[in-house]
């Protein structure tokens, strides 16, 4: 099953009844509901794009799985917008009566430009790495934002110990061996990348704001190919530049990762502590995302993310890169 399928069938089995998502929207902004699309995409929310009348199109994002409500992801949102990161506006969060409970939502104004994915074929080289170079620069004002604690807060606010918290990312990561055996990684592959699990990707580093879900269809745009929006903060997080940039890495490339770097100047895209860092960091993400693609017996997806894993081990092996 593709990733696509997956996410095809997992919507399938929820959808909150149109009627309740036009009240919804009429109580907030008022006007009638002249259409509603749903959109299948991500793994913890419903979400419909609606259109009112004398109104700008709407993004209603109803949450099905993940951890707690829309709060926290305004908040990060509204730190990131503080900082200069143009971010969708929020509308309203509030709560709808969907089929079987009362669901936390969260109501957007569509977003700015153009998503990267659509124009990308479009866009002429050049322009396109002036896209990722801007890119760049509005990452480097949202590392700007320093976080109080590591990850994300609890529902009770408090943030988890990192020792702790680093010790259950091992430990789940280590248990899914089996899904990298049957990803076809070798036994060599395989140590090693636990090898760089063990290792801190970027130590003495306070954690600071990331998006965390960087890729192609999140990305806006303007007519000038300069950043418009980051949409879909639904992975947010407090963490660091490395896994920032690591997730750039897997989503945009070689060439993408380097147009990001110069125009945030972390530092040299050639420094090679930053990108043994960065490679680290891809290491240990990457377990668990072919762990996922195999679970759900997506081949594409396996190949694709083992692709990436390799990559990174690569770098890791590069003559010079010191441990």
């Amino acid at each position: 099953m593709t990733d696509s399928a997956f996410l095809q069938s997992l919507h399938a089995q929820f959808a909150t009844p149109p009627d309740r998502i036009a009240g919804l929207v009429h109580k907030i902004i008022g006007g009638e509901v002249t259409s509603m699309h749903r959109v299948v995409n991500g793994y913890d929310n419903e979400v419909h794009r609606v259109t009112v009348d004398g109104h700008a199109p709407l993004f209603v994002r109803i949450r099905r799985n993940g951890e707690g409500d829309f709060s926290a992801e305004a908040a990060a949102m509204e730190s990131a917008r503080g900082a200069g990161v143009p971010t969708p506006e929020i509308v309203a969060l509030d709560r709808v009566a969907s089929d079987d409970a009362e669901r936390d939502v969260m109501i957007l104004a569509a977003a700015p430009g153009r998503a990267l994915e659509e124009v990308a074929d479009d866009l002429s080289v050049q322009d396109h790495h002036a896209a990722l170079v801007d890119l760049g620069r509005v990452l480097a004002r949202l590392h700007e934002v320093r976080m109080p604690g590591a990850w994300r807060p609890g529902p009770d606010g408090r943030w988890p110990d990192p020792a702790e918290l680093r010790g259950y990312f091992i430990r789940d990561r280590l248990a899914e061996r089996p899904e990298l055996v049957r990803a076809g990684l070798s036994e060599a592959e395989i140590e090693r990348t636990f090898e760089a699990l063990q290792e801190d990707p970027a130590p003495h580093t306070e954690p600071v704001l990331c998006h965390g879900d960087l890729n192609r269809g999140h990305v806006f745009v303007d007519s000038r190919s300069r950043v418009s929006c980051l949409i879909d903060w639904g992975m947010w997080h407090a963490g660091s530049t490395a896994g920032e940039f690591g997730y750039v890495w897997k989503t945009f490339g070689d060439d993408g990762l380097e147009a990001v770097l110069l125009g945030h100047r972390a530092g040299s895209p050639t420094d090679p502590e930053l990108r043994r860092s960065i490679a680290v960091s891809l290491c240990q993400t990457q377990i668990g995302h072919i762990a996922h693609h195999v679970g759900i017996g997506d081949d594409q997806g396996v190949r694709f993310n083992v692709a990436r894993l390799r990559r990174a081990l690569a770098e890791l092996d590069r003559p010079g890169r010191t441990p």
